[in-house]
């Protein structure tokens, strides 16, 4: 879901795979609906975000994230605990990160709670 500068190269690779769909740009509402459903997200930003919404949307559903290791996500992920920080550049890492994600669903329903759970308490300290 999304769009952005690569947008016709991702569409013409994706179409060429059986699991991947592009969306291109969709509405929030039907994003989140989409997400929810979501054993885990990947964020392979390779750019400094100083508040990503993707990390919070994703923590208030109860979703863990396999990230890169740097601006926002730094803080926000404790690795192993609410998702996965890979290395900025180490493609063999968020391979391995997604593959013991889906060898291991327990342990992502785990991350995810805690996600749910780090959100909460973040919400509340700010009331």
């Amino acid at each position: 879901m999304g769009g952005g500068p690569l947008e016709e190269e991702f569409r013409v690779w994706a179409d060429k795979k059986a699991n991947v769909f592009y969306l291109g740009y969709v509405p929030h509402e039907v994003c989140m609906a989409i997400a929810e459903r979501a054993d885990f997200a990947l964020m392979p930003s390779i750019w400094y975000e100083g508040c990503s919404m993707v990390a919070i949307e994703t923590e208030s559903l109860g979703i863990p994230l396999i990230t890169t290791d740097i601006g926002f996500f730094k803080e926000a992920i404790q690795n192993g605990k609410n998702g996965i920080k890979i290395p900025l550049g180490d493609i063999q890492g968020f391979r391995e990160a997604i593959m013991n994600f889906w060898e291991n669903p327990e342990k992502v329903q785990e991350m995810g709670q805690n996600a749910r759970t780090d959100y909460e308490k973040k919400i509340c300290t700010r009331r």
